[in-house]
Order: structure tokens, then sequence, then C-alpha cells
């Protein structure tokens, strides 16, 4: 899929909470991204450190099995 680093199957850990403070838009708490993928919005950072398992993919995004897919997530929002 699209150049993603992960399969399905993988097990991944999602950026920290420092990150994400650091990181996030003081108004909106949102980290967009330049290349168009899908943000970390306010709301996912309640998974921050946490380890996940892919169970789907999209085009460009990951679907994990911590927030009963609610989210799309994308390698920006992983830990390398």
């Amino acid at each position: 899929m699209d150049n993603l680093k992960h399969a399905v199957g993988d097990t991944v850990k999602i950026k920290s909470k420092g990150w994400y403070d650091t990181s996030k838009d003081k108004y909106t708490g949102d980290i967009r991204f330049p290349d168009g993928k899908e943000p970390f919005v306010r709301g996912m950072d309640k998974f921050c450190g946490k380890t996940a398992t892919i169970i789907n993919m999209c085009t460009h995004e990951y679907v994990l099995d911590v927030d009963r897919c609610r989210w799309f997530w994308n390698d920006e929002h992983l830990e390398d």
C-alpha cells in the first residue's frame, strides 16, 4: 500500500504524549502534515505511547486494534 512501512499483523507503538504536546496546534490540538496525510487529531492523544496491532490497511493509513477502528493512523503517528 502506498509506501507504508508496516503490514497487517505488525505490532507498532504510537508516538509519545511528549511528541503530541510539543507538536500540536495550540488552538485545535491537531497535528497536520505537509504531505496531506491524515492528521493526528485531539482525541488520538489518549493512545500516545500505547502498543497496538495493525488489523487493516487503507491506501495511506492503518487501522489499529486499540481504538475500535475509530481513527486512521499513518507512519507519522507511529514510532520508527
